[in-house]
């Protein structure tokens, strides 16, 4: 048994990026006997309920004088991520700052999720085990200037085991460090996110795209390159998307889903014929993975993390990232050659099936137990 500890660098009101991964890590681990904790900073808790409510207004109750306060005790009492419930036996906590006096107990590892936290894990004590580094904000880096760049560097360059999720971050660890690190493809639950209608059938009738205010993810290349489309050919489809937030001002032909569960983002993506992702970089890419694993056909950007399950023209089709007129053709193409279409569908979802969640949490499992044994 591992005693692990997981530090978080904020709370996750929304359910957003590589925080799902380390929650479904913590639940698999704990699942196969060992000790785990998800350490997260109280600090966080008010600035992301106050940017909640500020985004979504119709969560503040009407009988309530002070709803930051309400829906910050929900999270106290509850969970830092209320729309993910960890098992039982993961010791999920919010401290008042993740200075090591706060967390109690010993460790065998403590493994920093976010490159803002490697300075602040460099100076727990050897009772808090053997540093790690989960290096999920890849694109962070990308779209960061000069100074954050050399920042994120600093912290590429530790003497701790480094893990990443795909190839773009593995080789941008390695033209850093120039050391190896731990590569550890990102999975989908495929138990929950699977074919239910198939791909040639005429229910699959529309095209999805997420929808997020971040400058990394191009929201409005997806929007722009739909309007290229409806300007050259008729789209027999409907256009959706989704997020966790409100997104200003999409047209009105593009029904927005504000943060659907992952029921609901199944039978939409089993309802796509055609799934975009526009961001500029990825650390991943979880949506069209996702998507894929759904069976609607992924069109892309090639944004670094897309290369570690995505193939152009056999499991998706790709093109540059900030080139609405390149997946404008990219949709055309597969309206107007659906052979095209239902092959690249379930070639996707045929290869995204491996690696399963056990495939990975073997893999981490195994990481681990390695790492500490040469503690």
């Amino acid at each position: 048994m591992l005693r692990l500890a997981f530090v978080m660098p904020e709370t996750s009101p929304r359910p957003i990026g590589g925080a799902k991964t380390i929650y479904r890590y913590a639940d698999e681990l704990a699942a196969r006997g060992h000790r785990v904790a998800l350490i997260h900073p109280r600090e966080s808790l008010l600035a992301s309920v106050r940017a909640r409510l500020d985004r979504d207004p119709d969560v503040r109750s009407p009988e309530s004088s002070s709803s930051v306060d309400r829906v910050a005790g929900d999270a106290v009492d509850g969970q830092a991520h209320p729309w993910y419930r960890s098992r039982p036996e993961v010791l999920d906590l919010i401290v008042p700052t993740l200075d090591e006096k706060w967390i109690q107990g010993e460790y065998d590892a403590v493994i920093a999720t976010n490159q803002k936290l490697v300075a602040r894990v460099q100076r727990y004590s050897p009772r808090m085990g053997r540093k790690i580094y989960f290096l999920l904000d890849y694109e962070s880096y990308m779209l960061d200037d000069d100074v954050g760049r050399r920042l994120v560097r600093r912290t590429l360059r530790i003497d701790w085991p480094i893990i990443v999720r795909s190839l773009a971050a593995q080789n941008l660890v390695a033209s850093v460090s120039n050391r190896p690190c731990h590569l550890l493809p990102g999975a989908i639950d495929t138990e929950l996110f699977r074919v239910t209608i198939p791909i040639d059938s005429s229910e699959r009738a529309s095209i999805g795209f997420p929808a997020r205010t971040e400058r990394t993810k191009r929201t409005y290349d997806a929007v722009r390159a739909i309007e290229l489309v409806r300007s050259r050919i008729r789209l027999p489809l409907g256009i959706w998307s989704f997020g966790y937030q409100r997104i200003e001002n999409l047209p009105n032909w593009v029904t927005h889903h504000l943060a659907p569960d992952n029921q609901q983002l199944r039978e939409l993506y089993n309802r796509s014929r055609m799934f975009l992702v526009p961001s500029e970089w990825e650390g991943f890419g979880q949506p069209g993975a996702e998507a894929m694993a759904c069976g609607a056909a992924l069109i892309s950007t090639r944004n670094g993390g897309i290369e570690t399950y995505a193939t152009d023209r056999h499991s998706a089709l790709l093109c540059p990232p900030r080139d609405p007129p390149r997946m404008a053709e990219a949709i055309i193409q597969l309206v107007q050659d659906d052979p095209l279409r239902k092959a690249i569908a379930r070639e996707g979802a045929r290869s995204i099936q491996r690696p399963t969640w056990r495939d990975a949490v073997v893999d981490l499992e195994r990481l681990l137990t390695a790492a500490t044994s040469s503690r």
